[in-house]
């Protein structure tokens, strides 16, 4: 079967990222529910900094992705939006990295 251009039979690794992407959305909305119900702010001071530093760690280990990413597709025969999806899908699964990270080594000397 297709549709659009998109083969949904051997399309298998899309439906598993949108499966892990769901599940992680699934997750930070029953933690923000479970904090409404306890009636704790939605974000306090460490939560934003954890924000903060995660954003800072992938938007740096973006850069360097979309250079190795522009120089392998160079000679590939992917089309122009494939190599951007590849792109934005690389920079969201950088930045959950990047998240659990700095969830687990914490806030170090701040």
């Amino acid at each position: 079967m297709r549709s659009n251009g998109i083969i949904l039979e051997d399309n298998s690794n899309m439906a598993i990222i949108l499966v892990v992407i769901g599940l992680l959305a699934l997750i930070v909305a029953i933690l923000r529910f479970k904090s409404f119900k306890n009636r704790e702010p939605m974000e306090d001071e460490y939560s934003k900094k954890i924000m903060q530093k995660t954003a800072a760690y992938s938007f740096y280990i973006s850069l360097y992705l979309w250079l190795v990413v522009s120089y392998f597709s160079e000679d590939s025969g992917m089309d122009t939006q494939q190599v951007i999806g590849l792109g934005v899908v690389s920079m969201a699964i950088v930045f959950v990295i990047s998240w659990i990270f700095v969830k687990l080594i914490g806030l170090r000397n701040e």
